[in-house]
């Protein structure tokens, strides 16, 4: 038995990138797209690029710490790569942990107040929105 693809709401994939002082960058994969390391690599370069726009002090520093979890796409050669040549440092996170960190804790609450209520009819409509 398969689902009918009309009762079932598209979900899109909302990949964000944030500091103490707020939300750094944020990028919408295309409907059905999932993360892969080739992808998450491009992200973080475009994740760089922005954390030196928006917040150089915090970037020019010794090095940024980057906490990520043991997703396959960001335990993948290629992002370790990436990682180490954009001179971030990982902060260990424990595996399976049930847990959400804090700084999490703190997104989704302001994630779900900004969009509670609200529909979007179709991706335009989301990507106008202002996070």
């Amino acid at each position: 038995m398969t689902p009918k693809p009309s009762i079932h709401q598209k979900k899109v994939l909302l990949c964000v990138w944030w500091t103490t002082a707020g939300i750094v960058h944020y990028e919408l994969l295309p409907s059905g797209q999932n993360i892969t390391a080739e992808i998450y690599s491009a992200q973080l370069d475009r994740v760089s690029v922005a954390l030196h726009q928006k917040q150089a002090a915090l970037a020019n520093r010794k090095g940024v710490v980057f906490y990520q979890d043991y997703a396959r796409s960001h335990t993948a050669k290629i992002t370790r790569e990436t990682l180490a040549r954009l001179q971030l440092e990982i902060l260990p996170h424990p595996p399976y942990s049930p847990e959400l960190v804090p700084s999490d804790y703190n997104l989704f609450l302001a994630l779900d107040n900004l969009i509670r209520n609200r529909q979007f009819r179709n991706r335009e409509g989301l990507e106008n929105k202002s996070i």
